[in-house]
């Protein structure tokens, strides 16, 4: 049997010669293997699964519709680097999480400006042009599309959607004329605030004032209506139509005006799903 003969090399023993006359190693490092896991929601891929202690491999996640990354859960003695992994002294599993992206969005209504109808012994109508609900705030990830027309909130392909629309606007009227025998004579002023999904109009509350003989001579309408919907790829909003009917009476001077009042829209908006 040949003699044996040994050196070291970096921490390692050379043996010479070794089984069936090859140089062989004591105590070399060893491969070692990472196993890849993933919750529901994604996947988890790399490009090679073992390496010695030190080498590094890239890891690679993609997240399904309607689910975000959050983040690994690692075992092992190896160490996380962003998306790499570096091999440590033994084998090691890495699990890539994922949650669904639920999101709460939160707005205010465009006001606008005053829009006012007025008329002297005449009548007429006029319609106050809708005012959308705009984005303000978000949490989750949800796409730019949803609000990049005027900031306008307009979902689409959500799971699980639904809106909360509180609507509040401000809508007078008043009416003049002549003291009568059997009463005041107003010219007659009418306001009807509605919410609106999409173009469908719903929830209307109405004001007049006037007449002969006038009960009220104004008014001081505060629309406020609070509307749940989960129709999406529409915008929400409100309207008014406003009206004024102020047609001499006896021959006497008659005259009404309506008016939507801007700074009264201070409603705010809630929704919330699981945005792709």
């Amino acid at each position: 049997m040949p003699d044996t003969y040994k050196l070291q090399y970096d921490g390692m023993t050379l043996t010479y010669p070794g089984w069936n006359g090859y140089v062989s190693f004591e105590n070399a490092p060893s491969f070692h293997t990472l196993t890849l896991y993933a919750s529901e929601g994604g996947t988890l891929t790399a490009s090679v699964i073992t390496g010695m202690p030190g080498d590094t491999i890239n890891l690679t996640t993609a997240y399904n519709t309607y689910w975000r990354f959050s983040g690994y859960q690692l075992t092992g003695d190896g160490e996380l680097v962003s998306n790499d992994y570096i091999f440590g002294n033994e084998d090691a599993t890495i699990c890539a999480c994922y949650k669904k992206n639920a999101f709460t969005a939160t707005g205010n209504f465009e006001k606008g400006s005053n829009v006012s109808i007025s008329k002297y012994n005449a009548t007429g109508t006029t319609n106050v042009p809708a005012k959308y609900a705009i984005h303000g705030s978000h949490t989750g990830d949800i796409p730019v599309a949803w609000y990049a027309t005027s900031n306008r909130w307009k979902p689409s392909n959500a799971s699980a959607y639904s809106i909360t629309l509180n609507i509040k606007m401000n809508l007078t009227g008043t009416g003049s004329g002549y003291q009568a025998a059997g009463g005041y004579i107003a010219g007659r002023a009418y306001a009807t605030g509605v919410c609106l999904i999409g173009t469908t109009a719903s929830n209307s509350q109405s004001w007049s004032c006037g007449g002969n003989p006038a009960s009220t001579r104004s008014f001081n309408g505060n629309y406020s209506k609070t509307v749940n919907s989960t129709i999406q790829d529409v915008n929400y909003g409100l309207s008014a139509k406003l009206s004024v009917n102020a047609n001499k009476i006896h021959a006497k001077n008659m005259a009404a005006t309506a008016t939507y009042v801007a700074n009264g829209t201070t409603g705010t908006w809630t929704a919330t799903g699981i945005a792709p």
